[in-house]
């Protein structure tokens, strides 16, 4: 038994104490955590589990607890030896990281029931604040401080789709502004839940705050058989710096690029995908002349999205899992032909399903009803079952190999339901991330983009397991930007798709004209976006900037724009191939805390730092202000080094300027009109 201390002066201390009660968490990045006192064990602890065989509280053992440099792992006997829980904490000092796994196997030689395991952190009374994304269709990833009142705040996802409802993050900071920030990775269904405890009698009645993070508990009743274990959500904790989201979240994109190495699988083409136009109605001879669009704006890949399939009568919602041709529409039981057609026109090809929602008439359910569990109108496979497994890989792999895909785009419109496991869905997830993986390994030239009706399933694992994901539904060029500055608070960055998604819009006469020609104009969707009900104009370079920081997908109808329109596109495009690997060794610098949907005004920017060639690319962004200037100070740059200021996509020479300049006086920009941006490429000289 003994104590084990991270010492830091910038994060703060880690001070974890083995006795023979349990372990406690004494000081997590300087925060007071557990006291001294003896607590109850409803509020004391690294964990909670509650089992048939009962609670954990009288019934623990420190079998080892063993500390290294950067590790601490310790393992505990339960129930007289009849299951174990280890944890292990390893730390990464230099970015105020600490990645959290927990384990739980049973020993014993009858089943056992798990009804409870989650992470525990017990912290002292303190006033908090607590940073939460809301997250639902078209609103994904809204965030915003707000005060811990004596409720609390509790946190779950529904249904099975784990970013719907909320995003698995919580960050917590105190009047002093010093805090943390916990991201679950989560296996299906997740809980995090801060409430308010009493830690006993006391004069001054006493409480503190107790998170706990993990599985779901409530519908959760899981068999665990003999020698079998039960993996945690794994959890990354991080020093909260100076209460300051956007720090946090560098220190965090550096983390994820030390640590993925799959974000090199493959690279990510170009895609144009015409859903945002016409949306399923699919007509061959329309869809060729965005073929051409594609390949004249410099697109690499052309995807086909839904309504391609069915064999019966019926729409592409109710036909899902009909992995067949339609026959009375869209190719008419030809697209093969379709897909020669992309190719010969120097296109890869790429196609849309939905592998997880099973309609009720579909041929499969039909033949086979025991493979599937009940969803929200729909049916999902039982993937921890071999056969079902093995059915499913068999149909996307089938599609695969049948177009020779390059691009395949798995969407998830439904809420799964009730699991029939009990296990809140952590044996489908299991089966589900082992079946991507096995396709990735099976085919290293084919690009898996994850969708969620959007971002509603746009977490940890998901995104790391997919080699990019959809942001959102919500196509308005601005709000895709600001739905990826929330995003980039929790995710990697370069995981993530931006859609371009626009229209030609009508000519008319500007208010600052100086002739009476009227002018072509570009429209996006209007905020909240997923369609064309509503609109608003947008000058198409800035629709550019907005999107083609990071990963980018062109839809809508680049067919009908002017020429003068296309040049821009074209432009960008290539910009974007130009960059498009320097974003995956880049890190990401946030100005400050990121904007939220609808919030067009004032100023932003972004910095992105490959920090091997000291190179940098800035995004900077003025909104619907009558301010016509802003002032950007860069970060980590060398003090004494001279920079080449370029513009970054014509990489016109625009002034060198000293480091410490660009980072503490900063560098002026000048913008001609609102809703207008600025690239620049700073060089090391």
């Amino acid at each position: 038994m003994g104590s084990m201390v991270w010492k830091d002066d910038k994060f703060g201390d880690i001070l974890l104490e083995s006795r023979e009660d349990g372990i406690k968490l004494r000081k997590l990045f300087g925060l007071k955590m557990e006291g001294d006192a003896e607590l109850a064990g409803r509020v004391s602890g690294l964990y909670d589990i509650f089992t048939s065989l009962g609670s954990h509280v009288n019934h623990q053992q420190i079998e080892a607890a063993e500390w290294k440099e950067n590790e601490f792992c310790a393992k505990v006997k339960l129930y007289e030896g009849k299951m174990r829980y280890v944890t292990t904490w390893n730390r990464v000092g230099s970015l105020g990281i600490v990645k959290r796994t927990d384990t739980l196997t049973n020993l014993s030689t009858e089943p056992v029931i798990l009804y409870k395991a989650m992470m525990r952190f017990v912290f002292a009374y303190e006033e908090w604040e607590a940073y939460v994304q809301n997250t639902r269709w078209c609103y994904e990833n809204v965030g915003a401080w707000n005060p811990v009142h004596f409720g609390g705040v509790a946190l779950a996802c529904e249904g099975g789709r784990t970013t719907q409802g909320a995003a698995p993050f919580l960050a917590l900071r105190n009047r002093r502004f010093k805090g943390a920030a916990f991201h679950l990775i989560p296996n299906g269904n997740w809980k995090l839940s801060l409430k308010t405890v009493s830690l006993g009698c006391s004069q001054a009645g006493e409480y503190g705050y107790m998170l706990e993070a993990g599985q779901s508990d409530e519908h959760f009743a899981m068999t665990l058989l003999p020698g079998e274990s039960f993996s945690f959500p794994e959890m990354l904790i991080q020093s909260l710096e100076d209460g300051k989201l956007s720090q946090t979240a560098a220190n965090l994109q550096k983390y994820f690029l030390q640590t993925d190495k799959e974000r090199f699988r493959i690279e990510h083409p170009v895609v144009y995908n015409p859903w945002f136009e016409h949306y399923a109605l699919l007509d061959e001879k329309r869809l060729k002349e965005h073929v051409q669009a594609a390949k004249e704006l410099g697109c690499e890949v052309f995807e086909v999205d839904a309504g391609w399939y069915g064999s019966k009568t019926g729409d592409w919602w109710s036909q899902s899992g009909d992995w067949s041709e339609k026959t009375d529409g869209a190719f008419y039981g030809n697209m093969n032909k379709f897909v020669e057609y992309v190719k010969s026109q120097g296109l890869g090809f790429g196609l849309w399903m939905e592998p997880e929602r099973i309609g009720e008439g579909t041929p499969v359910y039909e033949e086979h009803p025991e493979y599937f569990g009940k969803g929200n109108g729909f049916y999902y496979p039982k993937l921890y079952v071999p056969e079902v497994y093995d059915y499913i890989y068999g149909q996307i792999a089938g599609l695969i190999e049948k177009y020779g895909l390059c691009w395949m785009k798995m969407d998830f419109n439904y809420e799964l339901g009730e699991d029939e496991s009990f296990t809140e869905f952590y044996r489908y997830y299991q089966a589900w991330y082992r079946l991507l993986n096995q396709l990735k390994k099976d085919y290293p030239n084919t690009f898996l983009e994850g969708c969620a009706a959007g971002g509603e399933r746009n977490d940890l694992h998901t995104s790391m397991t997919y080699d990019g994901h959809f942001l959102s539904d919500n196509v308005n060029c601005f709000d895709m930007q600001f739905t990826y500055q929330q995003c980039c608070l929790r995710m990697p960055h370069y995981r993530m798709i931006k859609w371009l998604v626009v229209n030609p819009g009508a000519k008319i006469s500007l208010y600052d004209s100086t002739t009476i020609e009227k002018t072509d104009t570009l429209i996006t969707t209007q905020h909240p976006g997923a369609g064309w009900d509503e609109y608003e104009r947008i000058d198409p370079e800035f629709a550019c900037q907005l999107t083609m920081a990071g990963m980018v997908g062109l839809s809508g109808n680049f067919i009908d724009i002017t020429k003068e329109q296309k040049e821009v596109f074209r432009k960008y495009v290539a910009f974007y191939k130009k960059y498009r690997n320097f974003y995956k060794e880049a890190l990401l610098y946030l100005c400050d805390d990121p904007k939220n949907v609808g919030d067009k005004t004032g100023f932003y920017y972004l910095q992105y730092h490959k920090e091997e060639t000291d190179e940098h690319l800035v995004f900077s962004y003025r909104f619907a202000t009558a301010c016509d200037r802003d002032v950007l100070y860069l970060k980590n740059l060398n003090e004494n080094a001279v920079y080449q200021v370029q513009d970054g996509v014509t990489e016109k020479e625009l002034c060198k300027l000293a480091g410490k300049d660009l980072m503490y006086r900063g560098m002026e920009v000048y913008y001609d009109s609102r809703n207008s941006g600025k690239i620049f490429k700073i060089s090391r000289k």
